[in-house]
């Protein structure tokens, strides 16, 4: 993990007062590693947990459900190789729009709606 991310990377997290998400900023590699793992380990105990991969605003994303729910939208901005930013967007207003990743240009946005 520790070779994905940028000595520098910020991990940013919007929960909106409507979902459980970190208040400020995590800053470095280390934190920010730490920050992901432990989501991991939570998401290895909770039932129906899955994971998509996706583009969001033309970047990487994974996609978060719990049963038919999603949960939370999590985006990555890659620098030379490396994680810069990361975003957890929990917040279910704020969730941008996305779509599966496809070789097709005619795939259509998915909505937040679901």
């Amino acid at each position: 993990m520790m070779s994905m991310l940028a000595p520098d990377v910020v991990w940013t997290a919007d929960g909106g007062g409507k979902a459980t998400a970190a208040r400020r900023p995590i800053v470095g590699a280390r934190k920010v590693a730490n920050a992901v793992m432990g989501i991991m380990r939570v998401g290895k105990r909770m039932p129906d947990v899955r994971l998509e991969m996706a583009l969001c605003n033309s970047a990487p994303a994974v996609l978060f459900y719990r049963g038919d729910r999603l949960e939370g939208v999590f985006t990555a901005e890659i620098v030379d190789g490396k994680i810069t930013n990361f975003y957890a967007i929990r917040n279910p207003t704020s969730w941008p729009p996305w779509r599966p990743p496809t070789t097709s240009a005619a795939a259509e946005p998915l909505t937040a709606a679901r």
